[in-house]
């Protein structure tokens, strides 16, 4: 069996292994947003019930329309090869927003995209949000929206992680002040107001959806 590569991300125990353990959406989606491309193919070969939310925001990275990173698909050279032989991503895009029920050639087929069984089969390449040289003010409205959902989201995890050590725990107050001290690597220093914004804002889009 085809093995997807190793990842960054904590899979012990297995989610898959019992009901309980099973990684709610935010693992995924933030998954997604970092191109964890290794656990995204194992997600879409292994899962039973793939969450509606990670397929709308996947089909969003397939078909950017302005910020934020997105996924780029390489054609293989000569005879495609796969479960399903799109004419194009169009098509995927389409599916995956548009269909009831997901098809499972289309969740193979992804899979195959995100860990294919070799560099010259066709695959997505993860790539950073577009940097044009003038941005309109609406992409950029748009680009500072996504990076406070994405902050209040690694908000979320970093208190779900804490959850997992103890009673007493797993406290919001907690997740807020490890970001307002900067120990994420891929944040500097910032306000408690600023964070605690982040984490409502992620809050009540969550709700929505």
């Amino acid at each position: 069996m085809h093995q997807p590569p190793k990842t960054s991300y904590p899979l012990i125990p297995d989610p898959w292994d019992d009901p309980e353990d099973h990684i709610d959406i935010l693992f995924w989606l933030d998954a997604i947003e970092n191109g964890e491309l290794g656990v995204l193919a194992r997600y879409f070969r292994e899962t039973v019930l793939v969450d509606r939310g990670v397929i709308a925001t996947l089909a969003d990275r397939l078909d950017p329309q302005g910020a934020g990173p997105y996924y780029q698909w390489k054609k293989a050279n000569g005879r495609p090869t796969g479960a399903v032989k799109p004419p194009s991503i169009a098509s995927i895009v389409t599916h995956l927003r548009d269909a009831p029920i997901i098809d499972p050639d289309v969740l193979t087929w992804l899979a195959d995209q995100f860990d294919p069984l070799s560099p010259r089969d066709s695959h997505f390449v993860f790539k950073q949000a577009r940097k044009p040289g003038r941005p309109l003010r609406r992409s950029k409205s748009l680009r500072d929206q996504v990076a406070v959902v994405m902050l209040g989201l690694r908000i979320e995890l970093k208190r779900r992680e804490d959850e997992k050590l103890g009673p007493g725990y797993g406290k919001l107050e907690g997740a807020l002040q490890y970001f307002v001290d900067g120990h994420d690597k891929r944040y500097k220093p910032m306000t408690r107001s600023r964070a605690r914004r982040a984490y409502d804002v992620f809050k009540k889009k969550m709700a929505k959806n």
